[in-house]
């Protein structure tokens, strides 16, 4: 199967995973550094414009959406990931909302702990968790997806690389890359 036949499938299983959920209930939880637990939060009211991690297991399954409107259709998705490990989002201020399933407490980013190997699935921050340099992956998956990112709004324009494959990858993250996503990847380890 081609990657782009990969991406494809991917999208579509996302799309009907989400219409399938119910809207959760506006929070009305007071604007802090921190927010745990389920639901969708009002932008500017509920939840402030920045950039936040939730670090959860690897194995656990992560669903957020930076929302354009609540009437509950696809359309109102602005952008959204779904995952294991760490993630990472940018909630911008003309986001009407932000949804989160399973993904635990989310957190202001502020300077993340510097890894000395990048631990398998999950969104991870260059220059201060990782650092630029060429990586190996460990895992010998039939289904490896890795991207390097320019942000953490979730759009597909901020993938500056990527790609899906069997076997032990190789990617070169760089002094532009912003982000970087591992999925089913395993561990990476600096190779330069």
């Amino acid at each position: 199967m081609t990657t782009k036949a990969l991406r494809l499938l991917g999208v579509l299983a996302l799309a009907t995973l989400i219409a399938s959920q119910p809207m959760a209930a506006m929070s009305d939880v007071r604007s802090s550094k921190s927010y745990n637990g389920n639901g969708t939060y009002k932008v500017g009211k509920a939840i402030k414009p920045g950039v936040y991690v939730s670090k959860n297991s690897q194995s656990a399954f992560c669903y957020w959406a930076t929302l354009s409107g609540f009437s509950g259709k696809l359309s109102d998705i602005s952008a959204s990931d779904i995952g294991g490990g760490q993630a990472i989002v940018e909630i911008q201020s003309s986001d009407k909302g932000f949804k989160t399933n399973r993904c635990g407490k989310w957190s202001k980013k502020g300077t993340l702990k510097s890894l000395s190997v990048i631990p398998g699935n999950g969104t991870y921050s260059v220059g201060d968790q990782v650092m630029p340099g060429t990586y190996e992956s460990t895992a010998k998956s039939d289904m490896c997806y890795w991207a390097t990112l320019s942000g953490f709004i979730g759009t597909l324009d901020q993938i500056n690389a990527s790609d899906i494959a069997e076997g032990p990858q190789i990617v070169e993250i760089t002094d532009g890359d912003v982000g970087f996503k591992s999925s089913r990847c395993g561990s990476w380890k600096r190779i330069d």
